[in-house]
């Protein structure tokens, strides 16, 4: 799995990570991996920082 920076907004928080072919986003202040980059933005403006309290 490689990693690249990935500005989703003005802050990077969120990381493009490429996975057996696929783009996953994956927060790092809290850990949850997204595939849509929409929601990754979103996810990045509300995020508590608290991991979340279910399995991806």
């Amino acid at each position: 799995m490689t990693e690249e920076k990935s500005k989703i907004n003005s802050y990077i928080m969120v990381i493009e990570t490429r996975h057996d072919g696929d783009t996953w986003y994956e927060c790092e202040s809290c850990g949850l991996m997204l595939d849509n980059p929409d929601e990754a933005r979103q996810h990045e403006q509300n995020c508590d920082g608290e991991e979340p309290d279910y399995i991806q």
